[in-house]
């Protein structure tokens, strides 16, 4: 526990020192999303709670993830990883998942990637004109894993 007490200890002071705006390399260059330290802590916050949680899980001790992190670790899982995903190859297509938490986000796949719609964060998934998958989910209270683990998966519908 001491090495990684000390790296994050010394991570932390950096991204401090620098300041949130700073223009730093960070692996998901090309998502659209900034490539800033303010960015790289946002991303080590939900890192740090990925990690928590498995390792809670691993002891028979899950507690939930805050809401706040949990949310905005989802909004930031889809600027990331999708806008980094490359083209799609099938039919356009939309995704929509809906938090029980409240905020929902629509996904739409092309030719061109994989981006969020444009203004459909915190709103229900309007899936509708074309083919789309939406999903319900619990995210805070009950990570994926573990409603998977409850047999509450996330119901799917296809429009």
């Amino acid at each position: 526990m001491g090495l990684s007490a000390a790296a994050t200890e010394e991570l932390v002071g950096v991204l401090r020192a620098v300041g949130p705006a700073s223009g730093c390399w960070t692996w998901w260059a090309g998502s659209g999303v900034p490539m800033t330290s303010g960015a790289v802590a946002r991303h080590q916050v939900h890192e740090g709670a990925v990690h928590a949680f498995d390792a809670q899980l691993a002891t028979g001790t899950p507690q939930p993830v805050p809401e706040v992190v949990a949310l905005d670790g989802t909004a930031a899982f889809i600027e990331v990883a999708h806008g980094t995903a490359g083209p799609w190859p099938h039919r356009p297509a939309r995704v929509g998942l809906h938090a029980a938490e409240g905020a929902s986000w629509l996904i739409e796949l092309t030719g061109s990637g994989a981006r969020g719609a444009d203004g459909s964060r915190g709103t229900a998934p309007t899936c509708t004109g074309r083919r789309a998958i939406c999903c319900s989910c619990c995210i805070a209270a009950s990570p994926w894993t573990v409603c998977a683990a409850r047999g509450t998966v996330p119901s799917w519908r296809i429009f």
